[in-house]
C-alpha cells in the first residue's frame, strides 16, 4: 500500500526564500525604527494577514497576555509561572521573556484530537533542543484550564506520555484573536507558531491551513538561533 508523504511546514520555503529571510534578520539589527505594537494588521491592498516572515518591515511586536496554564508539577521548575491560588498557575508573557532568550508559542485546535497529539508530541521530543537555543515552548488553545488538566490525566494513563511545558487556556479567544489566527468555522485557534524575543518582537511566524502539514522542528531550531544569546 502506497502511503502519502507528509509534508512539513517550511518544506515549501526554498532557498531563495531562506536567503531573503537571514538578510532580513541582519538588516533590522542595523535597524531604529520604531515598532507598532500590533500583531494583527491587514494589508489596505491585501486582505491577507501580515506575516513577518515575508513582509520586508520591522518585526511586529506580540501583545502581551496573561492567562491560566496548566503543567504537570514535575515540570513547573522549567518554567516562570505565576501561581494564582493552590496548584493553579498564570502564564505572563512578558515576565517570562525576562528569563528566557525567546518563547515559541504554538497554537493549536482542541485537546482529545488525533493532530493536537501530533503536535504535542513533537513538542515534547523536541525539548532539550528548545533548552539548547535557550528558548521555552508554550501550546496554547480555547480549551478550558479544567479540560487540559483533564487530557493531561488521559494522555499519561492511556499513553503513559507526559507533557513536559505548559498548555495555556483562551477560552474566551482574546489571546487568539490578537494573534490573527482564530478559525472562523471553527471557533477554534488554527494550527500556528510564533517565535517571540526578549523584546516581544515576533523573529518567526508560520500559520499551517492543512492538518496534513507538521510543524518543521529543524526551521524553528534554525530561526532561533539566529537570535542572539541573552547577555551574561
Amino acid at each position: 500500500m502506497k502511503h502519502e508523504s507528509v509534508m512539513t511546514d517550511h518544506d515549501m520555503v526554498d532557498n531563495m526564500a531562506m536567503g531573503h529571510i537571514k538578510k532580513r534578520r541582519m538588516d533590522h539589527v542595523l535597524m531604529s525604527t520604531e515598532l507598532n505594537d500590533s500583531i494583527s494588521i491587514t494589508n489596505a491592498n491585501n486582505n491577507s494577514a501580515i506575516n513577518p516572515m515575508y513582509h520586508a518591515t520591522p518585526f511586529m511586536v506580540a501583545p502581551d497576555f496573561n492567562c491560566s496554564a496548566t503543567i504537570d508539577p514535575r515540570f513547573i521548575s522549567d518554567y516562570y509561572l505565576t501561581t494564582s491560588t493552590l496548584n493553579s498557575y498564570r502564564c505572563q508573557l512578558s515576565f517570562m521573556l525576562q528569563h528566557t532568550k525567546a518563547v515559541v508559542l504554538f497554537f493549536y485546535g482542541r485537546d482529545f484530537t488525533t493532530v493536537t497529539n501530533s503536535d504535542l508530541s513533537s513538542i515534547s521530543s523536541n525539548m532539550e533542543r528548545f533548552k539548547l537555543f535557550g528558548a521555552l515552548p508554550l501550546a496554547i488553545s480555547i480549551d478550558s484550564e479544567e479540560i487540559h488538566q483533564t487530557y493531561l490525566k488521559h494522555k499519561w494513563e492511556h499513553q503513559q506520555e507526559l507533557v513536559p511545558f505548559p498548555l495555556l487556556s483562551d477560552p474566551t479567544r482574546s489571546i487568539v484573536r490578537r494573534f490573527n489566527v482564530l478559525n472562523p468555522t471553527t471557533g477554534a485557534a488554527n494550527r500556528a507558531v510564533f517565535i517571540i524575543d526578549r523584546s516581544r518582537q515576533i523573529r518567526f511566524s508560520f500559520v499551517l491551513g492543512d492538518d496534513r502539514i507538521l510543524h518543521s522542528m529543524d526551521t524553528i531550531m534554525t530561526m532561533l538561533q539566529m537570535i542572539p544569546p541573552v547577555p551574561a
